[in-house]
């Protein structure tokens, strides 16, 4: 997010294709072509009005949103910004162009209103329910778990505009596409920092949420227009799909990051980009997940059991993120083509972890912050990993039969040492 100043955007140089505006995004949608974006994505302030600092139980401070361009001097200032650059990004939409708002019960049902008094029309609301939350500290009403989309298109009586159907189907196991959306906060290796190590920007959006939202609203080609780019989000899922961008945000800090990020993204291959477009028009294996996740690269093959069908994927490690989904015979093709699976056993094995550490806390008497609980989780989760890759390096097995060798060899060293007990 990026609150408008006053002065006249600037364009950075480069590829037409991955535009971006430094200054007033007002102005600059304004100083745009009329009806040139086929998609407007906007992640605008929330107007969160938080008062004082946020403290976790051992007094740590939150890291919440405290910046200028979050701060408005009354809701009748903030309705008045909200109308102003909707109108702009209204005018610079073709008449088959759509635009996503996204929000927290702070602005949405401002935002929404506003939406519709311009004119356009309300297709979808869609929750993102995060499964990483931030919790309530203060303990003073529910954990706020969720934010709100409104998926829209230019005007009420538009006819076409796109929506892609059965690609979201297929991305959901070839089930409808609810309007519920689980996904993680943006944390880990996907958060960008700083030089001091801090957030790069405190309200950085997963690349997993803009996946989904650009597969389903966009084609390859399109434009997509984010008045509020941040350290861009927006154009580096763009680029990964083959989607034009214009970025227009007022903080260089921002832009520099952004720019340097989507300097590292490669677009996919055209036969890689395309859109399902129906249940009868190829046979697929849907792993939406994963490529939602960024986990999957160009140039593997998978097959069922019987070989009848083939779906091109995108890795070269599968990490099991459920119990048990790949099948035996997924397992030796996989095997086969030198694909690394890290077995559920190894990469689902958090949760046991952090009830571990919350069992030496309690016989400790004492609290962890988040920072601390996430370090030791990592050294746990490292450590095991490398021992299981070690274990089937050196004896030239798959990794979930080199992780039932270590946990054997583990008993085993126990039996030695200790006998057998009671």
């Amino acid at each position: 997010m990026g609150r408008v100043n006053l002065r006249a955007g600037q364009k950075s140089a480069g590829n037409p294709a991955e535009t971006i505006i430094q200054g007033d995004c007002i102005a600059a949608m304004n100083a745009l072509p009329e009806k040139s974006v086929d998609l407007v994505f906007a992640d605008p302030p929330y107007n969160l009005q938080l008062g004082g600092e946020l403290t976790r139980p051992d007094q740590s401070k939150v890291d919440a949103v405290d910046d200028d361009w979050d701060k408005f001097a009354s809701f009748a200032e903030y309705d008045r910004f909200t109308h102003d650059w909707m109108k702009a990004a209204r005018r610079v939409l073709k008449d088959t162009g759509a635009i996503w708002v996204i929000g927290s019960y702070h602005n949405i049902f401002r935002v929404g209103a506003t939406m519709q008094d311009l004119g356009f029309w309300v297709m979808n609301d869609v929750v993102w329910r995060k499964s990483n939350p931030m919790p309530n500290f203060r303990g003073t009403r529910f954990t706020n778990a969720h934010e709100t989309l409104i998926w829209a298109t230019r005007d009420a009586e538009q006819k076409k505009y796109t929506f892609n159907y059965d690609a979201m189907k297929a991305l959901n196991d070839d089930l409808q596409m609810r309007s519920d959306w689980l996904l993680p906060l943006c944390t880990g290796g996907e958060r960008l920092k700083d030089g001091d190590g801090g957030k790069a920007h405190p309200t950085q959006k997963p690349e997993a949420l803009l996946h989904r939202v650009l597969l389903a609203t966009t084609n390859a080609g399109d434009t997509v227009l984010d008045p509020f780019f941040g350290t861009g989000t927006t154009g580096a899922v763009a680029k990964k799909l083959g989607r034009n961008f214009i970025g227009i945000e007022r903080e260089a800090r921002y832009i520099k990051v952004a720019r340097e990020r989507i300097r590292l993204v490669k677009t996919g291959a055209a036969e890689d980009l395309k859109v399902t477009t129906s249940k009868k028009a190829e046979p697929r294996i849907p792993f939406g997940t994963l490529v939602e996740r960024g986990l999957l690269e160009a140039g593997d093959t998978l097959y069922d059991p019987a070989r009848r069908h083939a779906a091109r994927i995108r890795a070269r490690f599968i990490v099991e993120g459920a119990n048990g989904p790949t099948t035996r015979e997924a397992d030796e093709i996989l095997n086969d083509r030198g694909v690394v699976v890290v077995p559920d056993i190894l990469a689902n094995a958090g949760g046991v972890a952090v009830s571990y550490l919350e069992w030496v806390q309690d016989l400790q008497n004492f609290f962890w912050n988040e920072d601390e609980v996430n370090r030791q989780l990592q050294a746990i989760m490292i450590q095991s990993f490398r021992a299981v890759w070690d274990f089937s390096q050196a004896h030239d097995v798959p990794m979930r039969l080199g992780a039932y060798m270590v946990a054997v060899d583990k008993v085993a060293d126990a039996l030695q040492a200790r006998g057998i007990w009671p």
